[in-house]
């Protein structure tokens, strides 16, 4: 069974790039004779970009905005028939017989959308429908946590004010790097470089 493959996969994420890596190569066994796009929306849930994409990709937008999208409008699985005039605003050419787009819903809200298209139509079966939403329902839950997992590492290794990396994220690089030349792979140089007046120039223009 592939939705438990796939969720199997999922336990183990720790990022949302393992999470898109987990589907890669089972989502399109899913859905083999769909065109399908997986978008993950940006952290101000403003717009969607394309994580993973399927089968006739040049047919699929690379993002667009979160008001394009109905069913990230209301929050629920959508399905049009542009030939009746029932679309999404971020359809592609050729625009397809009969589309959907189910939220990848998560205790927050929605974090993205997965989208599925016919090749041909009559491919969107209503087997194929039902595990879009089976798989909908999985992957948004473990997008939700991987997101948080990224969060929390971001914050533990950036400076809050500035953005910028850390004493402690210069501690874990350096000794990744050292490993690698243990190892014999490379060489490693480290440059420090020291700002004059840094608390003046930081009072006077602020820390970004």
């Amino acid at each position: 069974d592939l939705l438990a493959q796939i969720e199997s996969a999922l336990a183990t994420c720790q990022s949302t790039t393992d999470a898109f890596n987990a589907i890669n190569g089972l989502v399109n066994q899913l859905f083999p004779n769909l065109t399908g796009a997986i978008y993950a929306t940006n952290s101000a849930r403003s717009h969607a970009e394309a994580a993973a994409v399927w089968n006739n990709s040049h047919e699929v937008a690379i993002s667009f905005a979160v008001g394009d999208c109905w069913a990230l409008k209301m929050g629920s699985t959508f399905q049009g028939t542009p030939r009746k005039g029932q679309a999404c605003e971020h359809l592609g050419e050729p625009q397809p017989t009969a589309y959907m787009c189910v939220p990848l819903q998560s205790p927050d809200g929605p974090v993205g959308v997965l989208y599925l298209a016919e090749n041909r139509e009559g491919a969107l079966t209503p087997s194929a429908q039902q595990n879009a939403v089976r798989f909908s329902e999985r992957f948004g839950v473990a997008l939700h946590g991987a997101a948080a997992t990224d969060s929390t590492k971001t914050s533990a290794t950036r400076d809050r004010a500035t953005g910028l990396y850390n004493r402690a994220h210069a501690e874990e690089l350096l000794t990744t790097e050292l490993g690698h030349i243990v190892d014999g792979r490379g060489s490693l140089a480290v440059v420090m470089v020291d700002i004059a007046q840094l608390r003046r120039i930081n009072t006077e223009f602020g820390p970004k």
